[in-house]
């Protein structure tokens, strides 16, 4: 599943910066967030949720793979 939200016009040819991160991470699934920004304005914002098939044995992600993944979780700001 992707979701992009438009948020406001970009213009060309300023450029563009694309922030990425992790977001919630479940037994065989992950989600990766992204914002794009232009002159320091968010402009559009997309949400992918990434599904993998369950082994053989049933197995969701590997231990090694939940520890990867979570080095990249976007934290929320504090306040």
């Amino acid at each position: 599943m992707q979701e992009i939200h438009y948020l406001a016009e970009g213009s060309y040819p300023d450029d563009v910066t694309v922030a990425t991160g992790i977001g919630q991470v479940g037994n065989r699934s992950w989600q990766i967030l992204a914002a794009m920004f232009q002159n320091g304005v968010a402009i559009a914002t997309c949400d992918a949720v990434i599904v993998v098939s369950a082994g053989a044995d049933g197995s969701g992600l590997p231990d090694t793979m939940r520890i990867a993944l979570a080095e990249w979780k976007v934290q929320e700001p504090p306040g």
